[in-house]
């Protein structure tokens, strides 16, 4: 997936053609979401709305919509642009491939966060935890594979600026949250028990797919907002870190801290949440996959395309993240079971 952008602005610098780990990354990404569609085919045919269909479809927009919207077109004002690729893999300055990724990873954090008895508040910052939980793979290997470049911060993630992880969390926060909202208003339209006499499920399809869209739009208008907001807050950060410590911290430090605050609220409200009653046992093994074939498919590349030399701490952190990833992946089913055991 692509890089969000960065609260603080910095140079834009294109990365170089794409080259082969581009290509086979793209291919893991789309066979994921191939995967996927079929699931969420399956699942909205017995719900009978196809309603996880719109919601991946709805991923891939909303990833496209906010992608073009910041790369510009690689023009003035881009907060960053992509390597140089033909059509049909990439479209508007954007690779195919980095929306049908926030299609994919979209839906499987939006499903996971769905299964757990959550507020929509709540629900939102466990899907905005989930999906930034496989960046923590994926964005360092592309750091160092040259699939998009940052300028970096003294303070980072193995070369990754805490801001590209304070943006996802605040994307994926509004996305999650105005869908939600969206949906929730039009859900007569779509869902059978609501709708009765009046069930129209291709109107609720069509309205699942223009959601996106606009949940894009309130997305780059909050980001817009926190251009003006964030630097509030890491003044505040930065203002407590000199009381503590008695001397300036490094100015990428305030949001560092930030990152750890927001990480620690997704990944704490993932783990005191508890599994929805009605829900199946069974594990819906296409949705634990996704963070599986990622992480996997990082460390690979981080192998074979840039060494254990190039960042030797990746070599143990990449098989932590991803067994925390099937950790928070897997919450529902497994609480669930346990709820299930006499």
């Amino acid at each position: 997936m692509g890089p969000c952008p960065a609260i603080v602005p910095c140079p834009v610098v294109c990365p170089s053609p794409p080259s082969a780990p581009d290509y086979i990354m793209s291919a893991v990404v789309e066979l994921c979401v191939a995967v996927l569609l079929v699931d969420a085919a399956f699942s909205g045919h017995k719900r009978g709305a196809w309603r996880w269909v719109s919601t991946l479809l709805g991923g891939i927009i909303f990833g496209w919509s906010l992608e073009w919207a910041n790369t510009n077109h690689g023009g003035a004002g881009a907060a960053y642009c992509y390597p140089p690729a033909p059509f049909p893999f990439n479209l508007g300055g954007v690779p195919l491939w980095v929306p049908i990724g926030w299609g994919g990873i979209i839906y499987a954090a939006t499903w996971t966060a769905k299964h757990l008895q959550l507020n929509v508040v709540a629900r939102a910052a466990a899907a905005a935890f989930l999906v930034a939980s496989i960046d923590f793979s994926l964005d360092p290997v592309a750091k160092l594979l040259g699939f998009w470049v940052w300028e970096c911060d003294n303070v980072n993630f193995f070369g990754v600026p805490y801001d590209n992880f304070d943006g996802w969390y605040l994307i994926v926060f509004v996305y999650a949250l105005t869908a939600s909202l969206l949906l929730g208003c039009t859900r007569h339209l779509w869902d059978k028990k609501k709708a009765g006499a009046s069930y129209q499920p291709w109107l609720g399809v069509l309205v699942q797919l223009a959601a996106p869209v606009a949940c894009a739009i309130v997305a780059i208008l909050v980001l817009l907002l926190a251009k003006s907001a964030v630097p509030a807050i890491t003044k505040l950060i930065t203002t407590v870190l000199v009381a503590l410590f008695h001397h300036p911290p490094d100015p990428s430090a305030p949001s560092a801290v930030l990152f750890v605050l927001l990480t620690a609220a997704g990944a704490g409200t993932l783990l005191f949440s508890k599994p929805r009653p009605r829900d199946p046992v069974a594990p819906n093994w296409p949705i634990i996959a996704v963070p599986v074939v990622i992480h996997v498919a990082s460390y690979w590349l981080f192998l074979q395309y840039a060494g254990m030399a190039a960042e030797p701490s990746l070599v143990a952190t990449i098989p932590l993240q991803l067994l925390a990833g099937i950790f928070v992946y897997t919450l529902p089913w497994r609480r669930r079971r346990l709820l299930a055991v006499p």
